[in-house]
């Protein structure tokens, strides 16, 4: 029996209905699986399913005080987090038979708390782009303009909360990947500090795993603060962490912050422009955090060369990707082809191939830089505000490579290693940064970040604005967020999937 006063509450507002009685958790996974098979050809967003299970977790399920999310419909990543009931493709065709057999430390932690996995949700080839387009499903659109992107890529996460499939979705964000479809979808986004979440199982990897944190997309920032709570801590092998909250960040949220002296960029930072809607964005959240009783001053670390950083941040995503692949050709025992991947993915690993040692190191200083300079400018600043992305949401296909760029990129295999280098410092940086310029930099610093969803466009298209806090700050962003969430409520507004 679907429960039809679905929408009317987040995630903790319905596990609190099934703690309490009034729900059972299969009435709410029935509503979620129905909300999927009507609207999923609409959006695209949920990619493998195991509704079977799922509706036997719910009548198994004995909700307690100590699941906070007892029974709420959920959907995962295609990205990193195994399950052993659905294959974890990671958006490519080289996987699509993968099928794992353990679950991630995270996953564990999330179903403890009570929620229910109906299935995967959309993610591009391996996460490394902002949109949500791979081959091997197809596009996942945008529920407020299905012409448009949801962003990614945590796209298919964005996409079934913001179309009201499922209240909470888990997503990971590497380069902006749970803010970027926040803010195209209209919603709540958190990135964490780095070595917040727990990144296992399997080893601890490369530079990746300091510039990715795991965590969800919400409708509220009440349950993103709960599922916080819920998963915070890091595994003992862990390459990096972030001194433990020994408060609750939910309970926390009861607390408005004090006057907080807030530093605004709007202009670009690793991009060349920033379109009309987007300066608007973040000069009306001006105007709302000053009527909070904040102080906004136009400020930021430029003893940062943003070029060098842009190329820094390149250089490592490309060695991971050239890394990932490596590693993907062991563990399967194939060789990979160029035709087992996206032409992006496939230039990306090339040209990460050959970046010399020298050239990593160097990029790791360049990074540690940073990373004291913008510790050392956040002394004076409580947190910074910027735009989240460089322009509302693009439409479908604004960024896939044309057919006859796709034979090009593949034939760049040919390439010695000098225009390889030069392609990786110029027009790969250049595209790279066009539209996702802004939420790189808490990933490169570790701080952690979100997005508020303020603002809309006049044709009604969502643009989030971003926040970023100090190093272990989480408290302070979530329960600023929170202070902004009541004076300017976002959560009664939904697209009308068109």
């Amino acid at each position: 029996m679907a429960f039809s006063e679905y929408d009317k509450y987040d995630a903790l507002g319905l596990g609190e209905l099934v703690r309490t009685g009034e729900v059972s958790a299969r009435e709410l996974v029935e509503t979620a699986i129905a909300r999927i098979e009507q609207w999923n050809p609409h959006i695209n967003a949920v990619v493998a399913r195991r509704f079977d299970q799922a509706l036997a977790d719910a009548d198994r399920l004995k909700p307690s005080s100590g699941q906070p999310f007892a029974g709420v419909p959920f959907l995962i990543k295609d990205l990193k987090q195994p399950h052993p009931d659905m294959a974890l493709t990671c958006g490519s065709r080289f996987l699509r038979h993968d099928r794992p057999t353990t679950k991630s430390t995270l996953l564990n932690r999330m179903e403890a708390a009570g929620v229910i996995v109906l299935g995967r949700s959309a993610s591009p080839e391996f996460g490394l782009v902002g949109y949500t387009e791979p081959e091997l499903h197809g596009p996942c659109r945008n529920p407020w303009n299905l012409g448009h992107t949801p962003g990614g890529s945590s796209g298919g996460a964005a996409a079934v909360v913001a179309s009201g499939l499922v209240p909470m979705a888990q997503g990971g964000d590497g380069g902006g990947s749970i803010r970027i479809p926040a803010s195209c979808c209209g919603l709540f986004g958190l990135k964490p500090s780095r070595g917040r979440n727990p990144i296992g199982p399997g080893p601890a990897g490369g530079f990746s795993s300091r510039l990715s944190v795991e965590h969800v997309l919400t409708r509220t920032v009440r349950d993103s603060a709960a599922m916080l709570d819920i998963t915070k801590g890091i595994e003992p092998w862990a390459p990096v962490s972030t001194p433990g909250s020994e408060s609750s960040f939910l309970a926390g949220l009861d607390r408005p912050p004090e006057r907080l002296k807030i530093a605004l960029l709007n202009e670009p930072l690793f991009n060349d422009d920033l379109e009309p809607a987007c300066k608007e964005a973040v000069e009306q959240a001006a105007r709302h955090f000053a009527s909070l009783g904040h102080e906004i001053e136009p400020a930021f670390p430029n003893e940062i060369d943003r070029q060098a950083l842009a190329a820094a941040f390149l250089v490592l995503w490309c060695s991971e990707c050239a890394h990932g692949l490596q590693q993907l050709q062991d563990q399967t025992g194939r060789r990979a082809e160029a035709g087992d991947f996206e032409a992006t993915t496939w230039v990306m690993a090339l040209v990460g191939g050959h970046v010399r040692g020298a050239d990593v190191a160097a990029a790791v200083a360049t990074i540690h830089a940073a990373e004291r300079t913008a510790t050392e400018f956040l002394e004076r600043f409580d947190m910074m505000l910027m735009p989240t992305l460089a322009s509302p949401p693009p439409v479908i296909g604004a960024f896939k490579p044309t057919p006859r760029v796709q034979r090009a990129i593949r034939a760049i295999r040919r390439l010695p290693l000098r225009p390889l280098t030069q392609l990786l410092h110029g027009r790969m940086r250049d595209e790279a940064f066009h539209w996702v310029g802004y939420t790189p930099f808490a990933n490169i610093t570790g701080q952690p970040a979100m997005t508020l969803p303020l603002h809309w466009t006049g044709d009604g298209l969502p643009v989030g604005v971003q926040l970023v806090g100090r190093i272990g700050e989480e408290q302070l962003l979530l329960r600023f967020a929170r202070q902004v969430e009541q004076a300017h409520p976002w959560f009664d507004r939904r697209p009308a999937l068109r």
